[in-house]
């Protein structure tokens, strides 16, 4: 099953993601996040929500574990891309937004 949001494909059977057509690697657990945003694309999701679908744990969110996974798959994207898809929503947690231009 493939997964696109603007110039993002993610194949999940394949575990592959492409940023406008070129692929991209990523670590299992950058995969895992990727993935979930996609699946809720323009939704806002909160860290609590992100520790415990995407790595199954609960842990003080106040820690950058979250940050740091986003700021990797931030630094990919921008790697082939100009569109800020990985956006930060105050206080409420991150966005993939498949509506940027």
């Amino acid at each position: 099953k493939k997964l696109v949001c603007g110039e993002l494909t993610l194949d999940m059977l394949e575990r592959t993601f492409h940023v406008n057509g070129n692929n991209v690697l990523l670590t299992n657990n950058e995969f895992n996040l990727m993935a979930y945003f996609m699946k809720n694309a323009n939704r806002v999701i909160s860290r609590d929500e992100l520790a415990a679908k995407v790595w199954d744990i609960h842990f003080d969110t106040q820690t950058n574990y979250i940050n740091v996974y986003i700021s990797y798959l931030r630094k990919k994207i921008r790697e082939h891309s100009e569109v800020e898809y990985l956006e930060t929503v105050r206080k409420k947690g991150f966005r993939l937004n498949c509506n940027a231009d």
